[in-house]
């Protein structure tokens, strides 16, 4: 039985000389929004919560944190991280209902989820992923965030830092698109490209974009269209290219991952544990896409926190998948990780300390902390 004593909430900003550019608009900082559940006997679990757009986001989850979760969970025992789960929903239900604010709800839910599960491995004193199942902490990663802008350079960076397979931005008009994709698919010669359109499209036109991309010997193409479009024009993307479709980063239930996995033609499903479901829901995706045949590649655009924890939960649910990582300078992930994230030829060897394998090193990014007032 593990008793939470103590929850405790990090926020952090990062002001971006070079924004990250997405077809719906922009990011000017970088946010990480952290937690941190602890025992009785002192030992902490972290989690992460999303929070990267647009910039008040953060400052709302991080009050919602204090102001709705901590009384909830301060002084609960559990033997089971899937308790706190199911606490945790049922006890914000009519809360979502009454604010229709789902997406921060569950995206507090989710970060606090993953603390569970690295508390409860820390206090099992085994790696996350074995306590999920996982016998394998080697898994394969890719590069990602790669704007058009200086793409050519940011492939060569992302290379010389170990990666070996590649996702590139799209959706920002036909020509730029056809540039980007030929001067990657020219840096990267024979390695793996996919890329990602961040919902860009309607149908007509993403069944059109699939075909002019066809020459590049793209692995994917990502949200090409709005995630909430009907399964029927998912299906008809799909079923009118060779190229996988990918999609799932913007899906938050569980009724709507089944009716994508099920009926949409997918060929990759991206659950993003910080956005949705932590770790409890979105291993059910990953099993369920197992079940069906669909490869489960974790979304992740964050800090340091949620992207390990997406590796161990990719290490168990599915070790031959892949973990994406941003190659943009990011200090809260970076300056967390300091040692503990080495690539090695497209692939990430994940540690033998328990949980996590790592214990966030916040002196390192200290000065890009932001203590809201809480009322």
């Amino acid at each position: 039985m593990v008793s939470i004593c103590r929850i405790d909430v990090y926020l952090y900003r990062v002001a971006l000389t070079t924004p990250v550019v997405l077809s719906f608009g922009r990011m000017d900082a970088r946010w990480a929004l952290l937690v941190s559940v602890e025992d009785k006997n002192g030992c902490k679990g972290w989690g992460e919560i999303w929070c990267n757009f647009p910039d008040c986001g953060a400052l709302h989850r991080y009050r919602l944190l204090h102001q709705i979760f901590r009384p909830l969970l301060e002084g609960i025992a559990f033997d089971d991280p899937e308790e706190i789960y199911a606490l945790l929903n049922n006890k914000t239900r009519i809360l979502k209902i009454q604010t229709a604010e789902t997406g921060p709800i569950d995206q507090c839910i989710a970060g606090l989820d993953c603390a569970i599960w690295d508390l409860a491995a820390r206090h099992h004193k085994i790696p996350l992923y074995q306590l999920l199942g996982g016998s394998s902490k080697i898994i394969k990663t890719y590069a990602s965030g790669i704007n058009p802008k200086d793409v050519a350079i940011t492939i060569r960076q992302a290379h010389d830092q170990g990666h070996r397979r590649f996702k590139v931005k799209v959706g920002f008009g036909e020509k730029t698109d056809l540039e980007t994709l030929s001067l990657a698919r020219e840096s990267v010669r024979d390695m793996e490209l996919a890329c990602d359109a961040n919902q860009a499209w309607e149908l007509s036109q993403a069944i059109h974009h699939a075909d002019l991309f066809k020459p590049f010997g793209l692995s994917w193409i990502e949200e090409p269209i709005a995630a909430d479009r009907p399964v029927e024009e998912w299906r008809s993307i799909a079923e009118h290219t060779d190229i996988r479709i990918a999609a799932g980063e913007n899906l938050n239930t569980t009724a709507g991952f089944l009716s994508m996995m099920t009926a949409s033609g997918l060929g990759i499903i991206q659950p993003d544990l910080a956005k949705w479901g932590g770790i409890t829901g979105c291993r059910r995706v990953a099993q369920t896409a197992a079940a069906h045949g669909l490869p489960y590649y974790p979304h992740y655009l964050g800090a340091a926190v949620g992207l390990i924890t997406s590796a161990h939960l990719l290490a168990s649910a599915n070790p031959d998948g892949l973990l994406e990582v941003d190659v943009n300078n990011n200090p809260l992930r970076s300056n967390l990780l300091e040692n503990d994230f080495t690539l090695a030829d497209g692939a990430l060897t994940l540690t033998d300390a328990p949980g996590l394998g790592f214990t966030p090193r916040l002196e390192t990014i200290q000065q890009y902390q932001i203590r809201p007032e809480i009322d």
